[in-house]
């Protein structure tokens, strides 16, 4: 029982994952780009101006 509901639950959560949003789904690629600091990034769907 206890292998049936970790495989049940560990599909579950794959199959909830690679859903897209209701926006349309998320970008084929994400790129770091710098958030005000050059330490402290952020995820943006272009690709940020270079340095």
């Amino acid at each position: 029982m206890k292998r049936t509901s970790y495989a049940f639950s560990t599909a579950a959560i794959a199959l909830l994952t690679a859903c897209p949003g209701p926006e349309g789904g998320n970008p084929s690629q994400l790129w770091l780009a710098p958030d005000g600091s050059e330490v402290i990034m952020r995820l943006a769907a272009e690709e940020p101006p270079p340095w």
